[in-house]
């Protein structure tokens, strides 16, 4: 063990298979200690998932589209945290991978939709989001995963993308207070 007090994380992700929404609940310590929680997927309707197509590239209603993302993205941690027993007070910090509708890493480009702000005001908890653009800007592919331990499980993935926002890397990250 690290020492370090352990924080309850809820991780988000909306994958490119566009499918829908993956939310998991993690308590970790940041390096070796992770207990995983309840975990959901909100699958997305049709009509939303012709939108979201519809803005790759960076094309279309971009702005529109990452609205109605972000606040599906708020029933998710809403209903997640339901499902847990968990408060707002209760969860440290959610990490928001929001969904990446243009990814070039070897040019230095990746875009990802999602208001980490909007978010954190709908569900009353921190949120840690811009997780890519720091991989991508220092070189790397974009994989999300700070903080957890190598094979902490596929469980885990969609709360890997925020589960210990690591405070030396802190300012590479956006993060939205409630």
């Amino acid at each position: 063990m690290t020492g370090r007090d352990p924080i309850t994380a809820i991780g988000l992700m909306s994958g490119t298979s566009m499918d829908g929404i993956d939310a998991a609940v993690i308590v970790t310590d940041g390096d070796l200690r992770v207990d995983f929680g309840p975990a959901l997927t909100i699958p997305y309707d049709e009509p939303f998932r012709a939108r979201l197509r519809s803005v790759l590239g960076e094309r279309g209603d971009v702005a529109g589209v990452e609205t109605e993302l972000t606040d599906r993205h708020a029933v998710a941690v809403r209903r997640l945290m339901d499902m847990a027993g968990l408060a707002p007070g209760e969860v440290d910090v959610v990490g928001f991978h929001g969904h990446t509708i243009r990814h070039e890493p070897d040019r230095g480009i990746t875009r990802q939709i999602g208001d980490g702000a909007r978010l954190a005001a709908a569900v009353g908890v921190d949120v840690v989001d811009g997780l890519r653009y720091a991989d991508v800007a220092a070189g790397a592919r974009g994989a999300a995963g700070p903080g957890l331990s190598p094979g902490a499980g596929r469980r885990a993935g969609a709360a890997a993308c925020g589960a210990q926002p690591r405070r030396g890397r802190q300012r590479h990250l956006d993060r939205a207070r409630h």
